[in-house]
């Protein structure tokens, strides 16, 4: 019986010890007096990164820092409260230096051949926004001196852009710039260089330069108005904007900006003024001659010899005279003296000149125009291309015809 009793006590005891346990157990798991505090500091951190506004953003995390300060005066603290609120804080400035950090990065301008003057202005625009939002996040997210390196730094990504706007206006490689000036100017009334028009062409110079009359119209006033603008937006200086003009304009004249095949393998009246005689270039052989016997029968045709003219792209000359271009204008050397020519234009071109005692002139007859000769001989072609030389001396004429 006692040994009954005995058991029934240490059961008894070894009970209450396990109930102790359990109990102790469970007020372990109870929420720590931290809790909750720390797990509002998660949700806010939690809101912060998700918030689409970057103004109510910057509000929320200044909100963030002052609530920790507050917290940070109080008697009592507990140091996992403090770690909460410092890891949100971090978080929420490290989200704001990464964003600032890839406006900067995509705004940084690249190789000055793949950029525009467009892409360069609206790099422009956001990198002065980024200093303009870099400075409202002073004593938030940025100290004073962050604040002022990183201004520094994004002056000189603008800076650079800058210079590269001028490197792009400069360069005249790309006429559709032109062409988009003259419909943003001219066409609506505010062309940089007032009334304009463009006649009297040469003949032949629209196809010397590979576009039609109105394509050429919207380049030449085109390069005008996108100069005049882009010093009037300080993008370039008058006289940078006169030597791009001139530039632009040479490279115009000279079918650079063609948007058409170039065919000048043909007399063509507008390369002959300017003497270049490339389109020439070939195979020329006399097919006849005319002369003044002084037999009172005036000039005649004679028997030709088949004589060659040599063309360069410089010059043209059948051995007895020269005739050159140059800067001046056309000039012809014969018997060792050399006068400046008139260039005269019809159906036909003259360039004529007195070169000592004697009057030369060379004449160019484009295909299908008829030399005004009568009784000429069968190997005169009007279908055929031909240069005609001629002389003061006995009226001496060679007709040299394209082979």
């Amino acid at each position: 019986m006692k040994r009954r009793t005995k058991l029934i006590t240490l059961m008894f005891i070894f009970g209450a010890f396990i109930s102790g346990v359990v109990g102790c157990g469970a007020k372990a798991g109870q929420n720590k007096p931290y809790t909750e505090k720390i797990n509002t500091i998660m949700s806010d951190s939690k809101a912060l990164s998700n918030e689409p506004n970057v103004t109510k953003k910057l509000t929320d995390l200044a909100k963030l820092e002052k609530e920790y300060q507050v917290y940070q005066s109080k008697k009592k603290k507990y140091p996992q409260v403090q770690t909460a609120y410092r890891k949100a804080i971090k978080e929420g400035k490290q989200e704001f230096k990464k964003k600032n950090q890839n406006i900067s990065k995509l705004n940084t301008p690249t190789d000055p051949k793949k950029e525009t003057q467009k892409s360069l202005e609206q790099k422009i625009a956001n990198l002065k926004a980024l200093v303009t939002q870099v400075s409202a996040e002073l004593n938030t997210v940025y100290s004073q001196k962050e604040v002022e390196t990183l201004t520094v730094e994004i002056n000189k990504q603008i800076a650079l852009c800058q210079e590269q706007i001028k490197t792009v206006i400069l360069s005249t490689d790309d006429s559709q710039k032109y062409m988009d000036a003259y419909a943003n100017f001219t066409e609506k009334g505010n062309s940089f260089i007032g009334q304009r028009g463009i006649s009297n062409l040469p003949t032949g110079f629209l196809e010397t330069v590979g576009l039609t009359k109105d394509e050429y119209v919207q380049l030449w006033g085109g390069i005008f108005d996108y100069y005049g603008n882009s010093v009037n937006q300080s993008f370039i200086s008058q006289d940078q904007s006169r030597t791009a003009t001139k530039e632009a304009l040479n490279k115009l004249t000279t079918g650079k900006y063609a948007r058409h095949v170039i065919n000048i393998h043909t007399i063509n009246f507008y390369q002959i003024g300017i003497g270049n005689y490339s389109g020439l270039i070939g195979t020329w052989r006399e097919v006849a001659v005319m002369f003044n016997r002084h037999d009172g029968k005036g000039n005649a045709w004679g028997q030709s010899s088949g004589d060659r003219l040599s063309v360069t792209k410089y010059h043209i000359s059948d051995s007895k005279m020269t005739l050159r271009g140059s800067s001046e204008g056309p000039q012809i050397s014969a018997d060792g003296s050399t006068a400046k020519a008139t260039f005269n234009q019809s159906d036909h071109l003259n360039i004529a000149a007195e070169v000592g005692s004697q009057f030369w002139s060379v004449d160019f007859y484009p295909k299908d125009i008829v030399i005004p000769e009568d009784n000429q001989p069968s190997s005169i072609n009007s279908a055929k291309e031909r240069i005609i030389i001629r002389t003061s001396n006995n009226s001496y004429t060679e007709v040299f015809q394209r082979e």
